[in-house]
């Protein structure tokens, strides 16, 4: 049977009975489909392996919302176009907290007022195999806390096609970690392994010289980026390979960074077709495809597009979850 197509139909049918559906939130549990006034309701509910559709709107969460079982959540969207009559799906009013047996599920389409950290209350958490896509956030905490000093068994976590408008906080101990298609305004901090990997993001948020993009990085592969101001490498970086990125500013090279095929002192101007060189916020106007003579336009690794259009996963237009997508009946 074809669920997804059930659950649209059911949404449908509600909508022309004159309810609200927008406000409610479905549970798709087993090839079963139950629906919740509430988010409370709704995740009081929630078994392993579900799968929560949020409808679009502001949903407050009431305090951080801990994670402890692998469920799908899906929401219509993080841009005021995707949602069409509802609007995106924003949670507010606490962050989302990975804690153990979260391991296996994902978070699509949102804009999260706040943060998404892995651990609680000063103690690790074994989170495996987890993905965060096309949702816009503030930071990242793949620890307890923000300074590098506690550890983190964070393994196989995808983190592709977001806007992440504050930092991202590693640890020692992660192993396996993607960051890929984001868009991010702040750096990477304290990621002291050798398993990270950067791929076609670009970074964009104000730097100087106490806040670089990287800082205390080593390990990481650095492929297909744009960096849009001068600092980018602080001196506690190492052991990173470099290769087809495009920075705005000249990088000198030195031990620890292994530079090959970049492109540098880039014409800001002339990168994307609708992002100004002043810009260091992220706008919903923005759409940073490349611009027809951008020097980004074939430059990265085996002759791909650099930039958030260009890798193995390509920016969603309108940065819309998977399907079913479902959108309000219009009036």
């Amino acid at each position: 049977m074809n669920y997804s197509g059930l659950l649209f139909g059911l949404l449908c049918l509600l909508w022309a009975n004159g309810l609200t559906a927008q406000t409610l939130i479905a549970r798709h549990s087993a090839g079963n489909i139950a629906y919740h006034p509430t988010w409370a309701e709704a995740w009081a509910a929630a078994q392993d392996r579900d799968t929560l559709y949020l409808p679009g709107g502001d949903i407050d969460l009431g305090g951080d919302w801990l994670i402890n079982r692998p469920v799908t959540l899906v929401g219509v969207g993080y841009r005021p176009d995707t949602g069409a009559a509802t609007g995106p799906t924003v949670l507010t009013g606490g962050h989302i907290i990975l804690t153990n047996r979260a391991g296996g599920g994902s978070l699509w389409g949102v804009h999260l007022q706040g943060d998404i950290r892995i651990g609680s209350a000063d103690t690790n958490h074994v989170v495996n195999n987890y993905v965060i896509a096309r949702f816009r956030f503030n930071s990242l905490w793949l620890s307890y806390c923000n300074d590098g000093t506690c550890p983190t068994t964070a393994n196989l976590l995808i983190v592709r096609e977001n806007v992440i408008e504050g930092e991202v906080y590693g640890a020692a101990g992660y192993r396996n970690v993607s960051f890929v298609s984001n868009i991010h305004i702040g750096g990477l901090y304290h990621f002291p392994n050798t398993s990270m990997r950067v791929l076609n993001c670009i970074f964009m948020g104000e730097t100087g010289a106490d806040k670089k993009y990287f800082n205390a990085v080593t390990g990481a592969f650095v492929f297909n980026s744009i960096f849009l101001t001068d600092s980018v490498f602080d001196a506690a970086c190492n052991n990173l390979n470099i290769q087809n990125n495009l920075f705005h500013t000249d990088i000198t090279p030195r031990a620890g960074l292994t530079l090959r095929n970049n492109l540098t002192e880039a014409d800001p101007m002339r990168i994307f077709r609708n992002v100004a060189a002043e810009d260091r916020n992220f706008l919903l106007e923005q759409d940073f495809r490349l611009a027809e003579n951008s020097p980004a336009k074939g430059s990265g690794a085996s002759g791909a597009d650099m930039g958030v259009y260009g890798g193995s996963f390509v920016l969603k237009e309108g940065a819309k979850p998977f399907h079913p997508f479902i959108r309000a009946a219009a009036a």
